[in-house]
């Protein structure tokens, strides 16, 4: 779609603009937003025709096929759906507008080429494309599998190929060394059985205090907490 189509698009979008409020007044002068440039010189194909708080008008991008930009409800339902009944109205014209270019004489010849490509894709005569299957190895599973048939050698052999004399008196005793300290076993500690509980006879149980005693055990107790009783005085009668 290119830029004049979608121009067209957009004015005819500014004539349904009911829904946004504008008075008739205003809708003319929204054609003198499109021309606005924002400050780095780009000028936006399609700029939301809403308007700043302090009157500025947005100079945010509008989505494909509507008026207003995201912030604006462009992210509403009902303005998704006209924008998307826009686009396929234009559908046709943008299709027609793509054969007069791949017909016309005064078009570049890499211009009509990619026209009659985009034309013939809308129409589904497209080229087909083959995918290429095959089953031999991947490059890098041919590197592994040389890499597994190599063969190595002895020392003695590979310092003979490369003319280094043979030491016989290398002092080796370091490597029995490591290897012995290296070689640790690794077992599991096991803990030692619970000794078993010596052999506890059952205690006997004592006899259930009743709180009750019998009559002797009564008395005795009777006698012992119970103080002597006091002497007594004699009177002496009157005599005549």
């Amino acid at each position: 779609m290119t830029e004049n189509n979608y121009d067209d698009v957009e004015r005819e979008a500014v004539d349904d603009q009911d829904a946004g409020g504008l008075e008739p007044s205003k809708v003319a002068d929204l054609e003198d937003v499109f021309d606005t440039a924002w400050q780095d010189g780009r000028r936006p194909e399609r700029q939301c025709t809403a308007h700043r708080t302090n009157g500025d008008p947005c100079r945010r991008a509008a989505i494909n096929g509507g008026t207003v930009c995201a912030t604006h409800g462009g992210r509403s339902p009902q303005v998704k759906a006209k924008a998307r009944v826009r686009l396929e109205m234009a559908a046709d014209r943008m299709a027609k507008e793509l054969l007069k270019i791949a017909v016309s004489d005064d078009a570049p010849d890499n211009v009509k080429l990619a026209a009659i490509k985009d034309a013939l894709d809308r129409a589904g005569l497209s080229p087909k494309t083959a995918v290429e299957v095959s089953v031999d190895p991947k490059p890098f599973e041919q590197l592994l599998s040389g890499m597994a048939t190599l063969t190595g050698g002895s020392r003695a052999a590979s310092r003979g190929e490369r003319g280094v004399a043979e030491d016989q008196d290398a002092d080796t005793a370091w490597i029995t060394e490591e290897l012995a300290a290296s070689n640790v076993i690794d077992v599991e500690v096991e803990d030692p059985e619970p000794r078993p509980r010596p052999s506890e006879e059952p205690a006997t149980p004592k006899p259930r205090d009743t709180g009750l005693m019998d009559m002797e055990t009564a008395l005795a107790q009777l006698r012992a907490t119970t103080p002597p009783p006091a002497p007594t005085g004699k009177r002496r009668g009157r005599t005549g």
